[in-house]
């Protein structure tokens, strides 16, 4: 496993590149505000908060180790996959 740049890389044909656009990763999240627990019963409301995809990236290679490596279960295609829902992209 090494780096490269993108296109690049000496032992791959590339053949195409999607194109997700500029993609915002949106998540819910309930937010607690005192204010609003004087007029309904609970005091939380639910809101979108932008995710950083670099954090998002961090998180995913803890879970994408080298030694968890299968060629079948865990490889470059699951990563990709996982990347791609966990942006939102379908």
């Amino acid at each position: 496993i090494y780096t490269c740049i993108p296109k690049k890389c000496p032992d791959y044909n590339y053949r195409c590149t999607l194109d997700f656009g500029k993609r915002h990763k949106i998540e819910k999240k309930w937010v607690d505000e005192p204010e609003l627990s004087q007029t309904t019963k609970s005091g939380f409301r639910e809101v979108e908060v932008s995710v950083d995809v670099t954090t998002l990236m961090l998180q995913l290679a803890l879970e994408y180790m080298g030694t968890d490596y299968d060629i079948f279960r865990k490889n470059c295609c699951t990563f990709s996959r996982d990347v791609c829902l966990r942006l939102g992209v379908e």
